[in-house]
């Protein structure tokens, strides 16, 4: 299951690079803490370090959460289907959120395409404290026909996995 993980998680994370058009170069190790896999990779055409980490969603194997760090503190947060998403879902959309015991928030999201769903940029950011210190979330995300889907994620430990991200994008 561990192989499978890795396997995979690194999968989303080289199908977030490509669906932001990132030439990636270079990338690290691989790394695991908890629930989380997480790696850095040199974007090839600007050369600046992009770290990345992910995790799967209890119960469902194929969808994962994916933190994106870039070197200028642009932070990105996507939902990310291994193969596509079964359900269509408009191109704009809002997703809700909910950590531990804070209020739930809605947040506007882009379809990057069938498999990935990203949080508005600034929205990323804001959100990143929340997720930080969490120890799960959950989104909604609604389709296209009105339908709910829900994903849970186990977000602790995370102190290494998400250390890069927090020193560069939570200031």
């Amino acid at each position: 299951m561990l192989f499978r993980s890795i396997f995979v998680s690194t999968v989303a994370i080289f199908m977030f690079s490509a669906t932001t058009r990132a030439s990636c170069a270079q990338r690290s190790g691989v790394r695991v803490q908890g629930p989380w896999i997480y790696t850095k990779q040199i974007d090839r055409a600007t050369e600046m370090a992009q770290d990345m980490a992910t995790t799967m969603a209890t119960g469902e194997d194929n969808v994962w959460l994916v933190l994106v760090c870039s070197q200028d503190g642009q932070m990105t947060v996507s939902f990310m289907h291994i193969e596509e998403f079964s359900y269509p879902i408009d191109r704009r959309v809002n997703v809700s959120l909910r950590m531990d015991t804070h209020p739930k928030l809605t947040m506007p999201a882009l379809r990057v395409n069938s498999k990935q769903i990203s949080i508005d940029p600034g929205s990323s950011h804001d959100l990143l404290p929340l997720l930080v210190d969490s120890d799960r979330s959950s989104v909604t995300i609604p389709d296209s026909l009105g339908n709910i889907h829900e994903y849970t994620f186990i977000l602790q430990p995370n102190d290494l996995a998400l250390g890069h991200i927090r020193a560069k994008c939570l200031t």
